[in-house]
């Protein structure tokens, strides 16, 4: 059975599909965006759309119903997604983030 697809605003209350339409649009669902200098490029997002792939939810013993809804993607010079990270929470992606970044500054 799939899980139907759930649209969330900025405070983490669900939102219509021509309220997410709008949001998806919007700059201020950009938490932290970075250029580095060894071309790559760190960028950390509110999604709008439930990321949580699991059936009953984030836990897959405890069904964790949680909305994952920011993500870390991570593309190399030529556009080539090469790390993503998701989060349930804004606090935990600005830490993720950081972390990311400082890793592919060390890695490259």
């Amino acid at each position: 059975m799939s899980r139907p697809i759930f649209f969330y605003g900025l405070d983490h209350k669900p939102i219509s599909r021509e309220e997410a339409d709008r949001l998806l649009a919007d700059t201020t669902r950009v938490v932290a965006r970075d250029e580095l200098e060894n071309g790559y490029v760190v960028s950390t997002v509110f999604t709008v759309v439930d990321q949580n792939m699991t059936p009953d939810g984030g836990d897959p013993d405890g069904g964790d119903p949680t909305p994952v809804l920011y993500e870390t993607m991570v593309c190399d010079p030529s556009g080539v997604f090469v790390d993503q990270q998701r989060y349930t929470v804004r606090e935990c992606a600005v830490e993720g983030h950081d972390d990311i970044k400082a890793h592919w500054e060390r890695e490259l």
